[in-house]
C-alpha cells in the first residue's frame, strides 16, 4: 500500500486524476496514505483537497499545500466535519497572500484535528485573533507555528496561544503588523 504521495511543483498535474485515483482507491491502495505533499499544485482545486480528506481521514499525518493557491475554508471546514485524528502537520501557507482561509475556517479545522503539531497559515492574510483562540483551545500539542503576514494577528492571540501550546518551541511571525509586547514569550511559554 501507498504510504506518501509527494507531487509537489507538479504544476501540470490537474484535478481529475488525482480525484479518480483517490475516488476509486483500488484494491486498498491509499489506506496507508499518511503523507501526501502537493505544495504549489495551483491547477488543483477544492474538489481535490475534499477529496483527499475524505478518502484518508482516518490516515492522514502530514497534508502540504504550500503555495497552492486555491486552498480554501472549503478544505477546512471538511477536515471539522469528517475529524482528521491523526493529522500531525498542516501547510496551507505560502508565498502569495491567501485571503479564503479565515478564522471561521480555523475553527472548524482545530475542532476536526486537536493532534496537530505543526502549522504553517504564512500569508493567511485573514486569520487574526479568533484563530488563535481556536487552536490553544483545540490544537494544545502545537510545537511548530509559522504566522508570518496574518494582518490580524495580536500580541492578545498570541499570548493566549503561548500560555496554553506547551510544547510550542517554533513560533515564526515576520512582518504581522499588530504585534506589540509577548508577554508569554518572556516568561518561556
Amino acid at each position: 500500500s501507498l504510504e506518501e504521495l509527494q507531487l509537489s511543483g507538479c504544476c501540470r498535474i490537474t484535478c481529475t486524476p488525482i480525484k479518480s485515483i483517490l475516488e476509486k482507491n483500488l484494491d486498498g491502495a491509499f489506506s496507508c496514505l499518511s503523507v501526501i505533499r502537493l505544495a504549489d499544485c495551483n491547477k488543483f482545486d477544492s474538489s481535490v483537497f475534499v477529496s483527499i480528506i475524505e478518502n484518508c481521514h482516518k490516515t492522514i499525518k502530514v497534508l502540504d499545500l504550500h503555495d497552492t493557491r486555491r486552498v480554501s475554508d472549503v478544505l477546512l471546514n471538511k477536515i471539522g466535519k469528517i475529524k482528521c485524528k491523526v493529522l500531525k502537520e498542516l501547510c496551507i501557507g505560502g508565498e502569495e497572500a491567501n485571503s479564503a482561509i479565515t478564522d471561521k475556517g480555523m475553527l472548524q479545522m482545530a475542532i476536526g484535528a486537536p493532534s496537530l503539531a505543526i502549522l504553517d497559515l504564512s500569508n493567511c492574510i485573514q486569520i487574526g485573533d479568533d484563530a488563535m483562540l481556536y487552536l490553544s483551545q483545540y490544537c494544545t500539542n502545537l510545537s511548530s507555528l509559522n504566522i508570518s503576514y496574518c494582518n490580524f494577528v495580536t500580541s492578545v492571540g498570541v499570548n493566549r496561544l503561548c500560555t496554553t501550546c506547551h510544547q510550542m518551541s517554533i513560533l515564526i511571525m515576520k512582518h504581522c503588523k499588530l504585534l506589540g509586547a509577548i508577554e508569554s514569550i518572556s516568561r518561556g511559554f
